[in-house]
């Protein structure tokens, strides 16, 4: 797979040395012998703690002969950073960070959900019912984020950019603010941020655009990723390692409320903070993942969001989707189709 260039290493790397990282290495308790280590970014977040913490305590990645050691960080880029360092061998991935993509940084080995959690809101007293009737109106949202590409992908399908109306940058507690205090039409953000404007607003705003409206125009998948380096040293232990990863995902599927109380204890949350988030996406299990990919809607999703950065001003890569979607290992995992150099029968 064509890499990023070394100027984007440095830059990630410095990234990585100011900003983002959320914790120190936690391994669960002493290095087991006889067991593959490896290294795992996580969010701070449900959907991207949730799976690591049930697959510590279920014991699934041992199952397959594996530790991990698992590290934590808020967001995207630093995350990206550890692992084109080598600090970490598998990391999360938003779908607000799946320009990292295209410019070479990483390959995706699994796909774990699908975001719920995007909206547009607008006044309620503002007289708009969809999203070309913010022609000319300010829209808030933090600029780099989920939110700003919500509005952009929503505003193509309505055949406009944006520049047809005035697009704010806010960090996301300054957006909650100007919609609240009325200094902004609209906003675009994601949960909890939208529940709490809805919740504060007290009837006084109203949901202009929902991500789930537009999923088969465009889905906002979030992704486990790798490196090209990691996974062709060893294909079998990747394969193992999404194999548990699916597994976690079933249990959670199962079990949502223990889950929850799982991830916030990895997290040092409290357990109603991340119940809040069940509803936030769609969370995949091996059956409805394997259907996705069976039917072709899995590869959709990306070539929908790799035209979107493509065409993006500014979004720094073009690496072609078939270099970095191993489908080879998610066909192995969820549809038994082994490849040559690619499976485990373990």
């Amino acid at each position: 797979m064509k890499k990023g260039i070394i100027a984007l290493s440095v830059l990630c790397i410095a990234i990585l040395l100011v900003e983002g990282l959320g914790g120190l290495p936690w391994s669960g308790g002493r290095r087991q012998t006889g067991l593959e280590l490896i290294r795992v970014g996580y969010h701070t977040n449900y959907g991207g703690s949730s799976a690591m913490a049930v697959g510590q305590a279920q014991g699934y990645f041992e199952q397959e002969g594996l530790q991990l050691e698992l590290v934590s960080f808020n967001s995207g880029p630093p995350a990206i950073a550890a692992l084109m360092a080598g600090d970490v061998d598998v990391c999360f991935l938003g779908h607000g960070a799946t320009y990292f993509l295209l410019e070479g940084c990483a390959d995706v080995i699994a796909v774990e959900s699908l975001s719920n959690a995007e909206q547009i809101l607008v006044r309620a007293d503002a007289g708009v019912e969809d999203m070309a009737g913010l022609r000319g109106m300010t829209l808030a949202t933090p600029f780099g984020t989920s939110g700003e590409n919500f509005a952009e992908m929503v505003l193509a399908l309505y055949g406009m950019d944006r520049q047809d109306l005035e697009m704010v940058n806010y960090d996301v507690a300054g957006a909650v603010t100007a919609f609240l205090n009325g200094t902004v039409d609209a906003v675009s953000l994601w949960a909890p941020y939208t529940t709490e404007i809805l919740t504060r607003a007290s009837g006084r705003a109203q949901v202009l655009e929902d991500c789930r409206d537009f999923r088969d125009q465009f889905a906002l998948p979030m992704s486990w990723v790798s490196t090209d380096a990691f996974i062709d040293a060893d294909p079998d232990r990747t394969v193992r390692f999404v194999r548990a990863l699916y597994r976690c995902l079933d249990w959670r599927a199962e079990h949502p409320e223990e889950s929850a109380r799982l991830a916030a204890g990895l997290l040092g949350m409290g357990q109603d903070e991340l119940l809040s988030s069940l509803d936030t996406a769609e969370w995949l299990t091996s059956e409805s993942a394997a259907l996705y990919l069976q039917d072709g809607r899995m590869e959709q999703w990306y070539a929908a969001q790799h035209r979107f950065f493509e065409d993006k001003e500014g979004s720094g890569g073009s690496v072609p989707m078939e270099d970095y979607m191993r489908f080879e290992i998610l066909r192995a995992v969820l549809l038994g189709q082994e490849e040559e150099g690619t499976c485990s029968s373990r």
